[in-house]
């Protein structure tokens, strides 16, 4: 939590103590016509807020973890016993520090009965204002963790509809570049059989270069293709260029060794070669 949500939290509990505090002091003025006693007030005040925020963050947490509603009812109220006691002992404690000390109190109890009623009551307004308190942040924090799993559930369905267009995207490109191949294909073969009777250099490069297209377009499923198949593809590109010079160019394409099943990364071979081309073994 961000230090300015918490200075937030607490300012607005100063505030509701501040009231409480008023209020009590006006509802005492206005029934007695007497003003409080501040530090007789202040030492009862602080007993009251430890019931309130224990009732609160301790007490009613832990009831409300038990499983079954049995055992919850059993907890709470075995606990609010135990509450009671030490709110009881707290109380009583501090009215007889008034008597030994001498500190003159805003209602001093003129006899036990008196104070027993008083405790009871005090402890019932304040416990009630616990509840109430603790209904708040339990239901707080249950919109909190509704809210962050919608946010989940909808952040994981824009995560899909994102990765559907990818794959939409993807399937669409490959598609048309199937399409693309095959109307590529079928015209080379088109071009080959109608210039082939009348010219036979132009249908071997038309030939050649459909042999070149679809060696480039295919993508091996390892990453690598028959050295044999990478020797090939080089040998379709220099007839193409012997064809294009018309015998005005001579290129010395020489194969040292046995491809045979070795296997090289596609497209790696280019032209022109300076030197000889050497197939060794390692």
């Amino acid at each position: 939590m961000k230090f300015t949500v918490r200075l937030k939290i607490i300012g607005r509990h100063i505030a509701f103590i501040a009231a409480y505090f008023l209020y009590e002091a006006g509802m005492l003025y206005a029934y007695s016509g007497d003003w409080i006693n501040f530090w007789d007030a202040f030492w009862h005040l602080l007993v009251n807020l430890c019931l309130f925020y224990g009732n609160a963050h301790l007490l009613l947490a832990c009831a409300s973890s038990f499983s079954t509603a049995l055992q919850r009812m059993a907890a709470s109220i075995l606990l609010i016993v135990l509450e009671f006691s030490v709110f009881l002992l707290l109380k009583y404690l501090l009215s007889q520090a008034y008597v030994e000390f001498e500190i003159t109190t805003t209602r001093p109890y003129e006899d036990f009965n008196r104070f027993l009623r008083d405790t009871i009551w005090r402890f019932i307004y304040v416990s009630g204002l616990s509840f109430a308190y603790w209904l708040h942040i339990t239901s707080n924090r249950k919109q909190r963790q509704v809210a962050l799993l919608e946010q989940g559930r909808l952040k994981d369905l824009a995560d899909r509809e994102i990765a559907k267009r990818e794959f939409i995207s993807i399937e669409n490109a490959f598609l048309k570049s199937q399409i693309n191949s095959h109307f590529l294909f079928n015209t080379l073969n088109y071009l080959y059989n109608s210039v082939q009777d009348l010219n036979k250099d132009a249908g071997d490069t038309i030939l050649r270069l459909s042999s070149i297209m679809r060696y480039s377009l295919n993508t091996p499923s390892g990453g690598k293709v028959k050295l044999k198949e990478e020797i090939q593809h080089v040998r379709d590109i220099f007839e193409i260029s012997t064809l294009k010079s018309a015998g005005r160019a001579y290129i010395d394409f020489s194969i040292q060794g046995n491809p045979a099943e070795l296997e090289i990364i596609p497209l790696v071979l280019r032209y022109p070669c300076r030197k000889p081309l050497k197939i060794c073994r390692s």
